[in-house]
């Protein structure tokens, strides 16, 4: 007997001698469980046609592309090892991981990539994203249907070697390959799926830190459940073992954030600006993304009477500046520019290097122009016209004050709607309106980010813009580098306010609140989604 319970005291010694091996090499707020609630189910989880943040946020967990970026918004190794570029940044070579695999275990080769990639410019395949590409050679012929999309300038010249040659230089070309768009595709994978990739936990593979553990572990209108990788291997290891996003109301209610995240039912939330006091009041952690949006009033260009710059001049110039900003919404700050002091440029301050105070001045010697342009519109009097706002006290104040103005100037009575921002949003993305308070909110602090939703094939396009001249001028900055590429930013933007496209009034901030344990999340500004591979729980 003695000798059984001796036998038995050093087993149990030798075991927790191994469990604290095992503790002193694992992070103690490693292996949690992650709920965050995307805001739309996705439609599909194909990277190259990922149209919202919601797949976005999936994609990123599900797929690895050539780098991930930082808490800092800085790349860093994903599937490429290193990389490197020429003098002009007109050529790139990465070098990928040997050990990189499929969750299946297939390897991952450059020739993904470039499969990818040809997927992506290819016009057939509607990518919302393409635009992302058209520094690369041939991309833009190509996205015109001018060139095969086996012309794109992307040659896998082994299976570690991908060499990707520009049409442009791009300096900030190796932060965007962590976008979506430049994920890799599993080519043989996908043919097999017949036209359903990415449509179900059955009909996706991935190469990231996480993967669905089984073809169920996608619950349409429920949640994604997806568990830490087994077969990534990568610059940082996973720390979540679960990670669910869920969808719709039936798992969780997300009515009230802050709620919310205090009950422990997500542990990662975007909170609207009426609830900043309240968050700032729990346990939770707040982030906060300086200036994220600009919003302003915001014109149809397809409209039968706005579509003339003389009736926008006379909608813009007369208003008054100081009366409209006395109804700012609370948390947000006056905006003097369309882009916000958040836009950056090659590691600067864009605002600082292109100046401030572009907007339209009041100018009520307008109001001499007022025969002239209802002649040019064969009119008699001035038409009226609906301006939508988001639905809160002080937008109804301040479009309130924009229709003062406007019904005692422009001799009609105007009228204003007001709507949920989502519903509003719709309806600008549609061009259904005709004058709207409404945001911009680019996808990154790359000032051409914001400038591009102007561009005349924009699908995001808020006022129907359609100038050739103002294309030029972003063709112009994208082809160049500089301070002639930055002069062509400052006149695209200029070009904005003089045509009386999009009159910017206010900056808001983006918000997230965490849970009060929550460490290493990686949040990306401009809303472009959240990393949580590295996020830990602390006990």
């Amino acid at each position: 007997m003695v000798k059984r319970l001796c036998c038995l005291l050093l087993c149990l010694c030798f075991i927790g001698a191994l469990a604290s091996c095992q503790n002193s090499d694992t992070p103690q707020n490693a292996d949690a469980t992650f709920r965050y609630h995307l805001d739309q189910e996705p439609t599909s989880l194909d990277p190259q046609i990922s149209s919202n943040v919601s797949t976005d946020i999936a994609i990123e967990a599900l797929f690895e592309g050539l780098c991930r970026l930082d808490s800092n918004n800085d790349p860093y190794p994903g599937v490429a090892l290193s990389w490197e570029h020429n003098d002009d940044y007109t050529q790139y070579t990465f070098t990928l991981r040997e050990d990189a695999v499929w969750s299946n275990g297939d390897p991952v080769t450059a020739q993904d990539f470039v499969f990818a990639w040809q997927r992506a410019i290819d016009p057939s395949t509607g990518s919302p994203s393409a635009t992302s590409l058209y520094s690369l050679k041939n991309a833009q012929k190509i996205a015109a249907g001018e060139l095969p999309a086996s012309e794109l300038g992307v040659t896998a010249k082994s299976d570690t070697c991908l060499v990707v040659e520009m049409d442009e230089p791009d300096e900030d070309f190796v932060r965007k390959t962590a976008q979506a768009v430049f994920m890799p595709c599993h080519e043989s994978f996908f043919e097999e799926t017949n036209g359903r990739y990415g449509l179900s936990a059955e009909y996706t593979l991935g190469n990231g830190p996480f993967a669905f553990s089984n073809r169920y572990a996608w619950e349409q209108g429920t949640y994604l459940k997806l568990s830490r990788s087994s077969t990534y291997v990568g610059e940082n290891t996973p720390l979540p073992s679960l990670l669910y996003l869920l969808v719709g109301d039936e798992e969780v209610d997300v009515s009230d954030p802050v709620a919310a995240i205090e009950n422990g039912d997500v542990d990662v939330i975007e909170i609207p600006g009426n609830q900043i006091d309240k968050a700032e009041d729990s346990s939770g952690q707040l982030i906060t993304f300086s200036d994220d949006s600009t919003w302003g009033l915001c014109l149809n260009l397809q409209d039968d009477v706005l579509k003339h710059k003389d009736a926008r001049a006379l909608f813009i110039k007369t208003l008054n500046r100081e009366n409209l900003l006395q109804y700012l919404p609370a948390h947000s700050r006056q905006a003097d520019d369309i882009l916000s002091p958040a836009a950056t440029w090659n590691g600067e301050s864009y605002r600082e290097l292109a100046g401030d105070g572009f907007y339209v001045q009041q100018d009520d010697a307008i109001l001499a122009t007022l025969s002239s342009v209802l002649e040019e519109l064969d009119l008699t009097s001035m038409p009226s016209l609906t301006v939508l706002g988001p639905d809160t006290d002080n937008m109804k104040l301040l479009l309130n004050e924009m229709l003062v103005v406007w019904n005692g100037r422009l001799g009609n009575y105007f009228n204003m709607k007001v709507l949920p921002e989502e519903e509003l949003a719709e309806k600008v993305h549609n061009l259904d309106y005709q004058a709207a308070v409404c945001s911009l909110t680019p996808d990154d602090q790359d000032p051409l980010s914001l400038l591009y939703l102007f561009a005349s094939d924009s699908d995001e396009n808020p006022a129907g813009l359609q100038s050739k001249e103002y294309d030029a001028l972003l063709q112009q900055a994208s082809a160049t580098m500089g301070d002639e590429s930055l002069q062509a930013m400052k006149s695209a933007e200029q070009y904005l306010n003089d045509s009386y496209v999009f009159y910017p009034l206010y900056y808001t901030d983006r918000y997230y609140l965490t849970g009060e344990t929550v460490t290493g999340l990686v949040i990306h500004p401009c809303g472009a989604g959240i990393d949580f591979i590295g996020a830990g729980k602390e006990s």
